[in-house]
């Protein structure tokens, strides 16, 4: 309770100009899902980051493999691109990331885009070439999805994002050359056999 009086957000969000950038982190965790995204404004050398929106869910159901919670906190991200973007303005270009390889294959994969229900949601509201990967200690939202004492919390990345956010795109992180799914990943790696079922699994 001391740090509530401390925290200060700088959130003055008007209508963006075009080449301001949404960047989306997405993370999740057993315990919950989270999203979190950021206004990138401004030249190089003289660019600014500021904190636009986030979501945390918790995850109600036991037994739910980590991959498909990726995937989940994925769809989440997409939520709140478009709510930020139907307040900021439709013009606003927007990068995804996530810390989740098998979201990444999944994403980038042609031949299971249209397979699993959350790939297809994903899809329906963002372009493949819009999802990246970063690594798990650059990724935000990991301190949404893991939870974080309010204290700890301003010395995180969580206000401004990764250091390299306000940089060149060249300060960006690698991408990985070819990612394949893991063993729990491939359970999951199914067609849309039966929808009605999908929707009652969903732990959104």
């Amino acid at each position: 309770m001391e740090w509530l009086p401390k925290v200060r957000f700088h959130r003055c969000l008007t209508q963006v100009p075009v080449d301001d950038v949404l960047h989306v982190f997405v993370d999740a965790s057993s315990a919950a899902i989270g999203a979190v995204g950021y206004i990138v404004s401004g030249e190089e050398g003289s660019r600014t980051v500021r904190i636009a929106r986030a979501k945390t869910q918790i995850v109600n159901k036991r037994g739910v493999t980590i991959p498909r919670l990726e995937l989940c906190a994925a769809v989440k991200g997409t939520e709140i691109a478009l709510e930020i973007k139907d307040a900021l303005g439709p013009m606003l270009r927007v990068k995804f990331w996530s810390d989740s390889q098998n979201v990444i294959c999944w994403l980038h994969n042609t031949d299971r885009q249209r397979k699993m229900y959350r790939v297809v949601k994903v899809l329906t509201r963002s372009e493949s070439n819009q999802w990246g990967w970063v690594p798990s200690e650059d990724n935000p939202a990991d301190h949404a999805s893991r939870g974080c004492r309010l204290g700890e919390l301003f010395k995180t990345n969580w206000v401004s994002g990764p250091d390299w956010l306000g940089k060149s795109e060249i300060d960006f992180p690698t991408q990985p050359t070819s990612v394949t799914l893991t063993d729990e990943a491939k359970i999951e790696d199914k067609p849309i056999i039966n929808h009605a079922l999908e929707k009652a699994r969903e732990v959104e």
